[in-house]
């Protein structure tokens, strides 16, 4: 019994098709749906989804290193990887829109999890670099104090500041032994968001155990920055000046005392 366990676990995977692939993203799009609040939106803006808007046209806008990558993904020395290029960014975007858990993702493309999870996240390695620079760095350029006064996109009761800022806690698993004894099992991320919905920033991960202002003063050139006030910002309204003549001010929560003496 034990032998045939084993033969049946060195089988490789059954090859990908396009009616599995067309019915796991049938399944993961339901899932989705699943998890959607069933209120509507009572939210003033609508967040946008970057990934809803990458069609094969965007390919051609790609830095051509990623081009490199996509042909040139299972050159060099080592064991080959039997995915392909063009199916792992299938892959990696599969799990951008509908991951909520690796082993559901991973199961509708028939692999195993930690192995799908690890080329996933080297893959979206490859693509970092492009993704801030289309949907991160651009619109933090963009939208400026004054195009989002313009837009009629300025806080109600905080005119004065141009972002929110917040930490978010993702859950990792519980190590072994004695690290066993500490609470926070985690990682935290900080991003920064305009009120038309469009993060301008994401930080590296820290620690769970990090404060939020450590990891704001780590971040303290991109804050300097983002809230400078441009040369057509000297037109608004800011009669509270709480960030000073050359700077707007940012929104965040009590975790952050102290950062307005910075």
């Amino acid at each position: 019994m034990a032998r045939r366990a084993s033969l049946q676990g060195s089988q490789a995977a059954p090859p990908l098709t396009s009616r599995n692939i067309s019915q796991g993203l049938a399944l993961l799009t339901n899932l989705d749906q699943q998890r959607q609040p069933r209120e509507h939106d009572t939210q003033p803006y609508a967040r946008k989804n970057p990934m809803k808007t990458l069609t094969p046209q965007a390919q051609s806008t790609m830095p051509s290193s990623t081009t490199k990558d996509l042909m040139h993904w299972n050159t060099g020395s080592g064991r080959k990887s039997e995915v392909t290029g063009r199916d792992l960014l299938l892959m990696m975007l599969t799990s951008l829109k509908h991951c909520g858990s690796w082993d559901i993702v991973a199961a509708v493309f028939k692999q195993k999890s930690a192995t799908f999870q690890k080329r996933v996240l080297i893959y979206i390695g490859f693509l970092h670099p492009f993704f801030m620079r289309k949907y991160v760095a651009v619109p933090a350029e963009k939208w400026t104090m004054s195009q989002l006064a313009a837009n009629g996109d300025r806080f109600t009761n905080y005119p004065y500041a141009r972002y929110a800022t917040d930490v978010t806690f993702q859950q990792t698993n519980v190590p072994a032994g004695s690290y066993a004894e500490k609470k926070s099992y985690g990682h935290k991320v900080e991003v920064s968001v305009l009120l038309n919905g469009l993060a301008i920033n994401c930080t590296k991960h820290y620690k769970g155990s990090v404060a939020d202002k450590s990891i704001f003063d780590d971040n303290l050139e991109f804050h300097a920055n983002g809230l400078a006030k441009q040369g057509d910002d000297g037109r608004l309204d800011d009669p509270e000046r709480v960030g000073g003549a050359r700077q707007w001010a940012v929104l965040v929560d009590k975790g952050y005392q102290g950062i307005q003496r910075e």
